[in-house]
């Protein structure tokens, strides 16, 4: 059991796919707005790098996530794009995908595709997860970091999900970027978006509303932890701690400053 709000990081950027996203940018841009928020500690960041379909079930089984978040290709025709043993292109058909979290719904209360197109392969979750949050075109890298880091900030103080989706999206404003209309958020039938927040969490319990009880955050950051087969390199997230990560290996020391 945890009482934090778990955010499974999903990556994929296959060696063929013509170009190189940026997702370790992505991930780190998560970390450091959650960490300005004043509900930081009530966020844990899990990420699953060069993911395989093989490495789905195993890892929203081993985490039971809150949110999960995939980052990497999509395509209008094939859908979510994963890698396969040799680091290339394999998609995920729509069914398959929708089937997974269908059965693995548990504590998910809302799934962040961050692919291109990845509205038309997602839109039937709706009617299982509470908040689905997908791409209804082709998005830029930039555009793509800013809208995910942003959305993440706002929920990192405190903000309802609607609020965070619509912040992220006008931060996409703000900087100039005309790809605001891209991302659409689809609710299930019942729950309201403007009223749902996501506060402390005890593993499967429901997100409390405002007018909850709400804890102060403190100086600590959330944690992120790594595995698959990307190296994480070390850096500073917070004044006394630092992550490494290498190889599914995940270590803390003191820094000194």
């Amino acid at each position: 059991m945890t009482d934090k709000i778990k955010i499974l990081f999903l990556a994929a950027n296959p060696v063929d796919a013509g170009y190189r996203l940026r997702l370790d940018e992505e991930a780190r841009e998560i970390d450091e707005k959650i960490q300005v928020g004043s509900k930081r500690d009530a966020f844990e960041v899990v990420a699953q790098w060069s993911t395989r379909p093989s490495d789905l079930q195993k890892t929203l089984l081993r985490y039971n996530p809150n949110i999960v978040h995939f980052s990497g290709h999509g395509n209008k025709k094939q859908g979510i794009i994963l890698e396969d043993h040799d680091g290339n292109m394999t998609p995920v058909s729509k069914s398959a995908l929708i089937g997974l979290f269908r059965i693995l719904k548990d504590n998910i209360k809302i799934v962040f595709l961050n692919a291109c197109h990845s509205k038309q392969q997602i839109a039937g979750l709706r009617e299982t997860i509470d908040f689905t949050i997908a791409m209804n075109t082709s998005i830029g890298d930039k555009a793509a970091v800013i809208f995910a880091s942003y959305f993440y900030q706002a929920l990192a103080f405190g903000r309802s999900v609607l609020d965070a989706f619509e912040l992220a999206k006008n931060q996409l404003e703000l900087e100039g970027i005309d790809e605001s209309k891209t991302p659409e958020l689809l609710v299930r039938d019942g729950v309201v978006a403007a009223k749902t927040y996501l506060m402390e969490k005890a593993g499967g319990k429901e997100a409390r509303r405002r007018g909850a009880k709400e804890s102060g955050g403190s100086k600590d950051s959330a944690m992120i932890t790594a595995s698959g087969n990307q190296s994480v390199a070390a850096r500073k997230i917070s004044n006394s701690t630092i992550i490494v990560g290498h190889n599914n290996k995940v270590r803390t020391k003191k820094s000194k400053d």
